[in-house]
């Protein structure tokens, strides 16, 4: 779990994934979940998706202004998708949404 999670590509299309290149400091608005009180982006790094944590500084352009130690060069961050990779991470880790019994 604290590696995030691994897609096949045949998944990643399905639901519609894309990714781009992590710009420092600033992601597109697409980009953004919001979980309880926390907003945050999935990072792809070495063929894992991990949602991490961003702090908004403003909102321009389309873009959000960040702040993280969570991101950094080389980084992808999921820009489509997002939602459904949401619904991927907890079906990976609670092994019950999308079950039936």
């Amino acid at each position: 779990e604290h590696e995030g999670i691994q897609l096949s590509a045949k998944a990643q299309k399905a639901i519609g994934l894309k990714s781009e290149p992590y710009q420092k400091g600033r992601i597109p608005l697409t980009a953004l979940t919001r979980h309880q009180n926390q907003i945050s982006v999935y990072r792809l790094r070495d063929g894992w998706h991990k949602r991490v944590a961003v702090l908004i500084k403003k909102i321009k352009n389309g873009q959000a202004v960040i702040q993280t130690d969570e991101l950094r060069k080389g980084d992808f961050v999921a820009v489509q998708g997002v939602a459904l990779l949401r619904v991927a991470e907890l079906d990976a880790f609670s092994g019950e949404v999308g079950h039936s019994h």
